[in-house]
């Protein structure tokens, strides 16, 4: 059961409508209404929000603050209020809130957010026919978050052995002051290109938010991991890894919804000298009705010195498919 349909959003123009404050993100208030289903409302386009539910609000300089939005506010404002006392916090001016989430009410569901898609695609040998699927799903909390992606690509070829390619990654975000936040990461990989069996990864790290608005994202991350490789012929490996990341994102949600995407990764070995592997995925998504979308993806997998020496050093695919969110 979600939280009473009693929350209220004044649009500029005048216009109030009564429901329930599933969220803001990447600039859109998601409301649920009785009679008109959930509605996704612009945020520049909302002069004013009233809610009993608690609230966390995220401002573009990661702030957090926390409580109702039950207090009168000026246009363009946000008052927050305790439930147990009678005191208010300054007002929040509604252009420097990039996110909100309510942490009292309604199913664990409602805190879920997510992508699905499947696909053709070209990709870097000389396949006939290529299989993709692509998925990712964000649990939010208060000050957390939780994130898993898979990735997987299944290719056919009259000529060629079938050549499948794995990857599952999940990470926890502990999100501290000043759009700082400590990581950890675990993954697992299989790619038949690389003659890669599997690839088992743990790791943790600190990272931060250099810019995040209402359309824009930018955010690096540094740490360490712990990797154990089973290459084709070869015997069980174990290595220690620096981590380096990086991630920007742009989002429009002016109709229609557009989102880019874009993340390198690297790890440079901390135990064999010289090896240097890179992760590098690009993506854009252009929505063609409410919550399909059609996808364009482009995956790098890069090793400069894998065990295996018949191993390829690198494996690319390039996609479009069509998406589903959630």
């Amino acid at each position: 059961m979600g939280a009473p349909k009693t929350d209220v959003v004044v649009l500029r123009n005048g216009d109030r409508i009564t429901g329930e404050i599933k969220g803001l993100d990447r600039g859109i208030l998601r409301f649920k209404t009785d009679g008109m289903g959930t509605l996704s409302i612009e945020w520049p386009h909302v002069a004013r929000i009233e809610t009993a539910q608690y609230l966390e609000v995220e401002q573009t300089d990661g702030n957090r603050s926390y409580g109702h939005a039950t207090d009168p506010a000026a246009e363009g404002s946000v008052v927050l209020g305790a439930e147990d006392s009678a005191d208010t916090q300054a007002p929040l001016q509604m252009e420097s809130i990039v996110r909100i989430t309510p942490i009292s009410e309604g199913s664990w569901l409602d805190h879920i957010d997510g992508h699905a898609s499947l696909g053709l695609s070209a990709a870097s040998a000389n396949e006939d026919r290529q299989v993709t699927v692509s998925a990712d799903m964000t649990y939010k909390a208060p000050r957390r978050s939780w994130t898993v992606t898979y990735e997987a690509a299944r290719t056919e070829s009259a000529n060629n052995p079938v050549s499948e390619r794995q990857d599952l990654n999940g990470i926890h975000r502990w999100f501290r002051s000043e759009r700082w936040y400590w990581a950890s990461t675990a993954g697992l990989t299989t790619n038949d290109e690389l003659d890669l069996n599997l690839r088992s990864l743990i790791g943790a790290g600190l990272g931060r938010y250099w810019l995040q608005s209402s359309n824009r994202a930018f955010s690096t991350l540094g740490g360490l991991v712990f990797t154990s490789e089973a290459f084709e012929g070869e015997q069980r490996q174990e290595n220690v890894e620096a981590m380096l990341q990086a991630r920007y994102e742009f989002f429009h949600f002016e109709n229609p919804d557009v989102d880019l995407s874009g993340q390198v990764t690297l790890f440079p070995s901390l135990t064999v000298s010289g090896r240097v592997r890179s992760e590098l995925s690009l993506k854009a998504r252009y929505e063609l009705v409410k919550d399909l979308y059609l996808e364009l993806s482009y995956i790098r997998s890069q090793d400069n010195q894998p065990p295996n020496d018949d191993a390829e050093q690198n494996d690319w695919s390039l996609s479009s498919s069509l998406g589903y969110k959630f």
